[in-house]
């Protein structure tokens, strides 16, 4: 097809437009069908995002374009593209579309600190296809991966992004109409900082707390109270905000659960914890402000203070996260909507602590935060995929979330029948010429139900390995049943069954198939092991299992460590693979003593 006006276009159009023209999986009807005209005219379009929205026309004397900006010219590209592929091999229909997107922003945000930090090559690749479903922002959620000049002791080990590697990822990211925001934590999630002598004495408590995020107590959160810490963050800002073309920033401050435990505690106790946080979260905000920026943040603990949201300034921008598919974001968006203030939801993937995604708890997640997001006046929808817990899960596992939040941060009311959520993942993710891997994948990510169990935040499987060392008699895992664990164990072999039908070509196809199967074989290695504990009992250590049955779950464990090690490189850096190992190692450890 040829381009009229070619000359007049954004070079980014052109070679959307390019790399439209030019597939290879278009049958000649398509390729022959007449040529494209764009014109310039504004629309006003349903949706808050008027200045993306576009009119596309598929006539018989050509395809015409209607929209008032470069962006809406792309996005309809995209749809030109989806309907291109939906014809594929057969005549391309006439058609009329007017659309614009429910949501002004529409985001992904990496988890690039809880040990996977990406090669830069998989970015450049996610943004392509990040890009084509219509996302226009992406951040990188960062607590120590950046290579700060003045803070190499932080990052030595990590295999950081360089402000050199940032600056190409926002180049390329503006090339496809993505903006590419700073993150940093700024409060809480420091300990890759403060458990370092030089940074200790600005922590809340330099002795340490127990935290999630790590096997032994560590300080966790920045004391608001000392100076000094403003002057590191400040710091940071003006190494960090040069290498973004974005004026907006997520300076993250979430889970600040030892807030008031420590140095601060005199202070909490007499003006009150939510006046402390919100006091610091104003002191970051200037400096943000100061700096050209406008300061989003997370607002799970504002939303514990309802009382202070009133006294927020109208250029802060609150997060409001949850990641069960109960979680109240009607109400919290409610609450946040009345204050008059810009905000987002944020839902997530539910792939982290799992091997291979929660596909139940994911989609009604994404789908309750997009109801409720337009409900009540969110301005950006942002999907999270997280790594807590030695980032186990391999990249394919997220492809079906993004493909479903893709949908919703377009049209929030979206509904879709899971033969097409499967066939959207086959067709416009993975390009799967087999027709099989969408069902895959949303197969894949059902395996922890099978136990007939759901834990919060995390697949049963995964706790089983990662969580080795609890009782299986308290706790979440406490309903597990051995026929529970014998059904995932039949669902492992059914998806696997269904490997043979994928066709995606080269060296992509070689790599999913190689991630299923890793996260196939943790999933079994995890249900098998759950099983000779509930059979030995369920407070027996893995060290006291029988002899044989735990040599062979030894061997399990150990060949799934030596693929995780294998995939690794393939899509990240090797620095933080020290970290994800011990969430395998030390359950082979216990096996083996």
């Amino acid at each position: 097809m040829c381009l009229a006006g070619r000359a007049a276009l954004a070079p980014a159009l052109v070679a959307a437009w390019d790399r439209i023209a030019d597939r290879q999986d278009l049958g000649a009807p398509a390729k022959d069908a007449p040529a494209l005209r764009v014109k310039r005219a504004p629309r006003t379009g349903a949706g808050q995002g008027t200045d993306e929205s576009y009119s596309l026309a598929l006539r018989s004397d050509g395809v015409v374009i209607e929209a008032g900006t470069d962006a809406g010219v792309f996005y309809a590209l995209q749809t030109l593209d989806q309907w291109l592929t939906e014809c594929a091999g057969g005549a391309v229909p006439t058609g009329h579309v007017r659309d614009a997107p429910d949501f002004e922003r529409r985001g992904v945000m990496l988890d690039v600190s809880r040990s996977r930090v990406p090669r830069m090559d998989l970015l450049f690749e996610l943004v392509e296809l990040f890009s084509s479903l219509k996302f226009n922002e992406l951040q990188l959620y960062t607590e120590h991966t950046f290579a700060y000049s003045q803070h190499a002791e932080v990052w030595r080990e990590s295999d950081p992004f360089t402000p050199e590697e940032i600056r190409a990822l926002d180049r390329f990211c503006a090339e496809r109409f993505i903006e590419l925001v700073p993150n940093q934590q700024s409060f809480g999630h420091m300990h890759h900082w403060l458990k370092r002598p030089r940074y200790r004495p600005l922590a809340e408590c330099p002795e340490g707390v127990v935290h999630p995020f790590a096997f032994e107590p560590e300080p966790f959160s920045l004391c608001p109270g000392d100076p000094r810490v403003l002057t590191l963050l400040e710091e940071l800002y003006d190494e960090l905000f040069p290498c973004f073309a974005s004026t907006r920033f997520n300076a993250g401050c979430d889970e600040t659960f030892d807030l008031g435990q420590g140095r601060s505690r005199a202070r909490c106790e007499e003006f009150g914890t939510g006046r402390v946080y919100l006091d610091f979260l104003l002191e970051l905000r200037e400096r943000v402000v100061a700096r050209g920026h406008r300061m989003q943040f997370w607002a799970d603990i504002l939303l514990h203070h309802p009382e202070l949201v009133p006294e927020l300034p109208d250029d802060v921008e609150p997060l409001i996260w949850g990641y069960e598919a109960d979680h109240p974001f009607e109400l919290e968006a409610q609450r946040v909507g009345r204050s008059g203030l810009a905000f987002g939801v944020c839902p997530g993937t539910s792939t982290w602590q799992s091997f291979g995604g929660r596909t139940a708890n994911a989609e009604a997640n994404l789908i309750a935060a997009a109801r409720a997001g337009q409900a009540h006046g969110a301005s950006a929808y942002l999907v999270t995929d997280w790594g807590d817990r030695g980032h186990l899960q391999p990249l394919v596992a997220s492809y079906a979330p993004w493909c479903r939040a893709a949908g919703l941060a377009w049209n929030a009311t979206d509904s879709w029948t899971r033969a097409q959520w499967a066939a959207r993942i086959e067709r416009f993710v993975v390009r799967d010429e087999g027709h099989a891997a969408g069902e895959l994948l949303l197969s894949l990510g059902e395996i922890g139900e099978a136990t007939g169990l759901r834990t919060p935040n995390a697949s049963p499987l995964s706790l089983l390995l990662t969580r080795y060392d609890q009782a299986l008699d308290t706790g979440p895992l406490a309903a597990l049943r051995p026929a529970g664990l014998t059904s995932a164990l039949e669902r492992v072999e059914s998806v696997r069954g269904q490997l043979g039908a994928v066709r995606i070509r080269g060296s992509r196809g070689d790599l999913f198939t190689a991630e299923v199967e890793h996260a196939l074989g943790l999933c079994a290695s995890a249900a098998r092991l759950g099983r000779a504990r509930l059979a030995a009992g369920p407070r027996t250590p893995l060290g006291e299992l029988p002899g044989a049955q735990r040599h062979l779950l030894a061997a399990e464990l150990r060949a799934a460590l030596e693929r995780h090690e294998a995939l690794w490189p393939r899509r990240s850096r090797p620095g933080e693979l020290a970290r994800s190992r011990p969430f395998l190692t030390r359950p082979l450890a216990a096996l083996e003593a």
